[in-house]
């Protein structure tokens, strides 16, 4: 999996306002098989995919007013 297809699979979870921390490897599996892109093989995959998911939505752990 490459950068370009994290990136695709956190837009499509980011628009179902998944975050981060609440993503799971089946989120990413179904965004990517949507997407039409490689699906996370690896630990380093997912954590891609989180990186790129993180400035998208906001995690309610990381609001200090929450």
């Amino acid at each position: 999996m490459n950068k370009a297809d994290a990136r695709i699979i956190a837009q499509r979870l980011a628009e179902h306002d998944i975050d981060y921390e609440t993503a799971t490897t089946g989120d990413m599996y179904a965004a990517a098989e949507y997407e039409g892109v490689d699906r996370p093989e690896s630990r380093d995959d997912e954590w891609d995919i989180r990186s790129a998911l993180a400035p998208l939505v906001p995690c309610p752990l990381d609001d200090p007013n929450s």
